[in-house]
């Protein structure tokens, strides 16, 4: 029973993760999307600078964000309190919401 509820603990959290990342790109990227078509007209940045700057600019953000979710469920949900494991969780966390 407590692997299934690891396993359970684990995907939800992953979907949580994506899901949350996807809704704040979606939500954002339409009121953006008439500045950078007049600057992408005007020939102020590429298409690959503009989703490049997007990123980077996210990042932290999703960094601060993720380690305070991964704290709090992480400690909560009783894990086993081990450096190597709650790396890995965390890293899976980062790649699943930056992907």
């Amino acid at each position: 029973a407590k692997i299934l509820s690891n396993i359970g603990f684990i995907m939800l959290t992953l979907l949580f993760i994506v899901f949350a990342n996807a809704m704040s790109v979606v939500l954002t990227f339409p009121l953006e999307m008439s500045v950078f078509i007049r600057e992408y007209k005007s020939n102020s940045y590429s298409i690959v600078a503009y989703l490049f700057s997007k990123v980077v600019a996210d990042f932290p953000m999703l960094l601060t964000s993720i380690t305070l979710f991964h704290v709090a469920a992480y400690y909560l949900t009783g894990q086993i309190n081990e450096p190597l494991r709650e790396l890995t969780f965390w890293a899976m966390c980062v790649l699943s919401g930056w992907f």
